[in-house]
């Protein structure tokens, strides 16, 4: 009898049931990890796609989220500046920023990236157009990138602050004396600068000793017209001071050309008159183009705002005589008044300035202030020369 391998019918059902348990479970176990990548891809997603907002009382508020590419789409609101934009002021070594060729009407996009380990940043400033006067605040973010122990770059986006910067102002456009205040894009001090034009008429304090002195020339030289004598100094030509070497060294005083001594005579005498009274008009006082030299400047809290630098700058061809202060942060916090004055001048430049640990410097109100000038005693130099430190009494006059 042949071996024969017989299966009951129960063990058969056994063995199907195994199968199917089998295939169960690999299917559940198949769906389980289908389920984690799922769960994964959209936990990734979501971080990207989360939006993250900025936080209250900021003057001005952003959002960011992740972008598909590692870096951060930032968007700063302008809702409130429609005439400004958000423009990239300045970014350090390691981070790309980059901007759509046409922005939002109330907001300003930018994408941001950082493919190096490291904590770069980025200073974005609120201003009109490439104008960098118009600004009138900055905002700086920075993404520290690291490396975990797999390799993979891991980043943080980090808001550091805000800060108010000082824009552009003029004043006293209707006064002697305008002025701009303007911030130094160099390092963040204030410049200004006060228009000083002084038509000054030199001093008359000796004329009746240089009148004395022409009536004597001029008796002398008539002297010598009508009656032919020869001028004490025989040797210089009367007229012009020039040497008279020879007869015709004489030279015309209305044509500018040589003639001889009985030809000038002759035209002296027939212009008698007319000579003695350009003569006459030589004493007459110069007026020269110049500035007061008497200007100073003053903190009342050097703590807040001192005074870097003042300058007189004597302009050339369409550019002003200009009263030039650089003022810098002292260090601490507060509000300080700088007057910048001239008694001889009969001006002051009046301004409030604001300063914060945050780094803002602002001007926050500027006059000028009009009083009876004090007048400079003693004889005119164009470039040099001191006054008497007097006070004056200043007049309750500003100027807008």
């Amino acid at each position: 009898m042949d071996d024969k391998e017989f299966t009951f019918e129960s063990e058969q059902i056994l063995k199907k049931k195994n199968r199917k348990k089998i295939i169960l479970i690999a299917a559940i176990s198949a769906a389980v990890i289908a389920a984690a990548v799922v769960t994964i891809i959209l936990v990734v997603s979501a971080r990207r796609k989360k939006i993250h907002r900025s936080e209250e009382g900021l003057p001005f508020s952003y959002t960011w989220q992740e972008n598909s590419e590692g870096g951060i789409d930032l968007s700063l609101d302008r809702s409130e500046a429609p005439d400004y934009d958000w423009v990239l002021v300045s970014t350090s070594e390691g981070m790309t920023v980059s901007a759509p060729a046409s922005q939002p009407d109330k907001t300003s996009n930018f994408s941001l990236i950082s493919s190096e380990t490291g904590n770069p940043s980025a200073v974005f400033g609120l201003q009109k157009g490439d104008d960098p006067y118009t600004r009138t605040y900055e905002m700086e973010f920075s993404l520290y990138t690291a490396l975990d122990e797999e390799g993979n770059f891991v980043r943080e986006f980090v808001f550091k602050g805000v800060k108010q910067v000082q824009t552009a102002v003029e004043g006293g456009a209707d006064s002697e004396h305008p002025y701009i205040i303007q911030r130094d894009e160099a390092d963040g001090t204030i410049l200004v600068f006060i228009e000083d034009n002084w038509l000054r008429t030199e001093s008359t304090a000796n004329l009746q000793q240089e009148e004395a002195m022409l009536e004597e020339n001029l008796q002398e030289l008539l002297e010598w017209i009508e009656n032919d004598s020869v001028p004490e100094d025989s040797h210089t030509n009367s007229y012009s001071g020039e040497p008279a070497a020879a007869e015709d060294s004489y030279k015309n005083p209305f044509t500018g050309e040589p003639c001889s001594a009985e030809e000038l005579r002759k035209v002296l005498l027939e212009h008698k008159d007319e000579l003695e009274q350009m003569l006459k008009d030589d004493l007459q006082p110069e007026t020269y183009l110049t500035m007061h030299q008497d200007w100073t400047a003053a903190s009342s809290d050097e703590a807040v705002v001192f005074v870097r630098e003042l300058d007189l700058s004597w302009g050339e061809g369409e550019i002003p005589n200009q009263v030039v202060l650089l003022l810098s942060y002292g260090g601490t916090s507060g509000t300080a008044d700088v007057t910048v004055r001239s008694d001889t001048a009969g001006a002051q430049l009046v301004m409030t300035i604001r300063s914060d640990d945050e780094g803002s410097f602002i001007v926050e109100d500027h006059r000028l202030e009009s009083f009876e000038p004090i007048e400079q005693e003693g004889e005119y130099e164009p470039e040099a020369g001191s006054v008497e430190e007097t006070a004056g009494e200043t007049v309750e006059e500003t100027v807008e």
